[in-house]
């Protein structure tokens, strides 16, 4: 799959050297020093909802940003949080606190407790975080398109969250409090992209 934004534009590849389809590399992630992602100065409205936003972060990483990941990508994105209709928070009640997944890295707050600048930034090290190798079979059932039901127990495994999708009420049974079913597409403010 050639990973490129809507402009045609190479994506930042969180794992530098996999050039996908590409000609040339494509610029570094922000985290590795340099450059920027080059749909920052894509026009406004290209992106906008949660699942622009799960495809977004498919595409970081080199996945295939079909049926089964995005749905698994958008349930991950609804179990992080108790309102869909701010999902960009990941559960933060600041409305304007980006960050989707909770993911600490690169957001300025350890155990996902920071933010972002913008929505696709976010994106870029949600990948960048995946492919880092603590959640290798993550990225495994990503490469491979599983079920969404099969990545979601390779999450609730992982070190995501420290308590693993579990239910307050039944705490030993992890993913007991996963969302399963269909999430509501939502649109983010646009000047979070």
């Amino acid at each position: 799959m050639n990973r490129t934004d809507p402009s045609g534009r190479a994506a930042c590849a969180p794992n530098a050297g996999d050039y996908n389809g590409c000609t040339a590399p494509p610029p570094p992630c922000p985290s590795q020093g340099v450059g920027t992602p080059p749909w920052s100065s894509v026009p406004p409205g290209t992106f906008s909802t949660n699942y622009d936003w799960a495809e977004l972060v498919l595409v970081d990483g080199a996945w295939e940003p079909n049926s089964n990941n995005v749905t698994a990508v958008t349930q991950w994105m609804a179990s992080e949080q108790s309102n869909v209709s701010q999902w960009w928070t990941g559960g933060n009640p600041n409305p304007r606190h980006i960050n989707p997944l909770n993911n600490g890295l690169g957001s300025g707050g350890g155990a996902g407790l920071g933010a972002y600048g913008t929505l696709p930034l976010a994106a870029v090290y949600v990948a960048e975080n995946l492919i880092g190798g603590l959640y290798s079979q993550v990225v495994a059932d990503l490469n491979s398109s599983a079920a969404p039901s099969i990545t979601a127990q390779a999450i609730w495994s992982s070190p995501w969250s420290e308590g693993h999708y579990a239910s307050p009420r039944t705490p030993s049974i992890w993913g007991s409090a996963w969302h399963t079913g269909n999430v509501a597409s939502v649109a983010a403010p646009s000047d979070l992209w």
